[in-house]
C-alpha cells in the first residue's frame, strides 16, 4: 500500500462507489444503501441495471425499471445509462426483447461530467461458448477537477459458464481494455466494476502493467456474500476490482459490508 496516497489534505477528493446491483432483487436494502450513501458520494458505478419503463417486478425478483427508481432517488446526480443487451435469460428469468439491461453511472451534478462512451470489450455472441450477453461491456465518462482530467470506466466483464479463469475471449477482452486506455492516456484513469475474473487470472495481471491493482495493494479477499449461493462451492470469493493509473492518488479503498446484492460494494476515494 502506498502510504503517500493517504497523506495530505483530501478536501478535494472524489468519492466513488461501485456495485453490481443484482437487478435490484434486494430492492429495499439497496435503495436505503444508495440514499444513505448519496450524501457522501460523488459517483456511483452500477452493473446489472435494467432499463424498463414499467414499475414491475419480473420473474426471479428483478426490478424491470430499476434505473428509473435509482434516478428518482438521486436528484442531485446526472444519470448516464448504458444499455448493452436485450432479450436474454437470467437463470430462470427471461428478459423480453423490449427490456434492455446493462450499466449505469450516476455523477453528482457539480462534477460537470461529459460523454458516455459505451464500449463492447468482448464478443457479443460466440456459438462455442455460452455467455451472458449483457456482460463484456464497459462505459466511461470524463470530468475535470482541480486542473486535472479524470476518466471513469465502469466495467462488467464477460461472464462465461465454468470458471472465472483465462479464456481466449477474456484475453481479447483485456487486450481491448488496454487498447482503449492507451487512447485515454491524457486522463487520470479509474476502471472499476464486476470483472467476472479470478484474482489469479492472467487477464487480471495483464492490466497491472499500465495500472495499479487496488485489490492486490489493499489485500481484498472477498467481494461476494452469502446471497451468492455458489461462492463456497466454486471458491469464488472475488469478482469486483478497482484499477487506477499511477497518477491517481488514492485516499482509501475498501469493500463495504452492506448486503444489498449478491455482490459487495467497492468504495474508492481518490484525487
Amino acid at each position: 500500500m502506498n502510504n503517500q496516497d493517504r497523506a495530505g489534505n483530501h478536501a478535494s477528493t472524489i468519492k466513488l462507489i461501485s456495485l453490481n446491483i443484482w437487478y435490484g432483487k434486494l430492492f429495499k436494502a439497496l435503495m436505503n444503501f444508495i440514499e444513505t450513501r448519496a450524501t457522501r458520494t460523488d459517483i456511483f458505478c452500477f452493473q446489472e441495471i435494467l432499463f424498463g419503463t414499467n414499475a414491475k417486478i419480473g420473474t426471479y425478483g428483478i426490478r424491470e425499471n430499476i434505473y428509473q427508481e435509482i434516478a428518482s432517488a438521486l436528484p442531485d446526480f446526472i444519470g448516464y445509462p448504458a444499455p448493452t443487451a436485450s432479450g436474454f435469460i437470467i437463470k430462470r428469468a427471461s428478459i423480453p426483447k423490449t427490456l434492455s439491461g446493462g450499466l449505469a453511472i450516476f455523477a453528482r451534478t457539480e462534477l460537470k461530467t461529459s460523454g458516455n462512451s459505451v464500449l463492447r470489450i468482448a464478443e457479443k455472441e460466440n456459438p462455442r461458448v455460452r455467455v451472458n450477453p449483457m456482460t463484456g461491456s464497459s462505459q466511461s465518462i470524463k470530468f475535470s477537477k482541480n486542473g486535472a482530467t479524470f476518466m471513469i470506466g465502469n466495467l462488467h466483464g464477460l461472464w462465461q459458464v465454468g470458471s472465472k479463469g483465462d479464456t481466449p475471449e477474456r484475453i481479447r477482452q483485456s487486450e481491448n481494455i488496454l487498447r482503449f486506455l492507451k487512447k485515454s492516456h491524457s486522463s487520470k484513469t479509474v476502471v472499476i466494476g464486476d470483472f467476472n475474473l479470478d484474482p489469479s487470472a492472467a487477464c487480471i495481471k495483464a492490466l497491472e502493467h499500465p495500472l495499479r491493482n487496488l485489490n492486490r495493494e489493499y489485500d481484498i479477499t472477498i467481494t461476494r456474500n452469502h446471497y451468492y449461493r455458489d461462492m463456497e462451492k466454486f471458491k469464488d470469493y472475488v469478482s469486483d476490482y478497482a484499477f487506477v493509473s499511477p497518477d491517481v492518488s488514492v485516499r482509501s479503498f475498501e469493500v463495504l459490508p452492506d448486503e444489498v446484492s449478491d455482490h459487495l460494494a467497492l468504495s474508492l476515494e481518490f484525487c
